[in-house]
């Protein structure tokens, strides 16, 4: 893909270049809690941490192309269950870029540049973010297994 381009993936989403590089946009609306897509890649031990997700707590996937440019935010519109599906957190319009929070798919830190209001300024270990905002991704049901099992082990009595 050239710098300009805007490559349609299918109707449902499309890449284009943003300030932050490449983003996926929504090619239809979506309404909260419509799947957006499944993730695909190779699953396997990756070199470094750029392009995978984590789906295990040792495990990543290798994203495929146009999966890799779904990009993080602190406040997103998507979030992540199951394996690998991304689905509406809320309304989604046409032309909106689609992006989740890398906080609930994963054991790693790095530094957070999405420019949200409601930035924390670091991704984070999904158990490092505050009780409140751990509580509402897994009451939206919008944690990877991996992490439901763990939440739901650490707080046993709570839920």
């Amino acid at each position: 893909m050239r710098n300009n381009d805007t490559a349609m993936i299918n109707t449902d989403f499309f890449v284009k270049r943003n300030k932050k590089g490449f983003a996926v946009y929504a090619g239809r609306p979506y309404k909260k809690g419509d799947v957006v897509c499944v993730m695909e890649g190779e699953k396997k031990i990756p070199d470094d941490l750029f392009n995978v997700l984590q789906i295990g707590k040792r495990v990543y996937m290798n994203l495929k192309k146009p999966y890799v440019y779904f990009n993080h935010s602190c406040d997103p519109n998507t979030g992540m269950r199951g394996v690998a599906t991304l689905f509406a957190l809320k309304n989604i319009k046409k032309g909106e870029e689609i992006t989740y929070d890398y906080s609930t798919t994963m054991w790693e830190d790095f530094r957070c540049l999405c420019g949200s209001k409601k930035c924390r300024g670091a991704v984070i270990d999904f158990f490092l973010l505050p009780t409140k905002t751990q509580e509402f991704y897994f009451k939206k049901g919008s944690l990877p297994d991996f992490i439901n099992r763990e939440y739901k082990r650490r707080n046993r009595k709570n839920v």
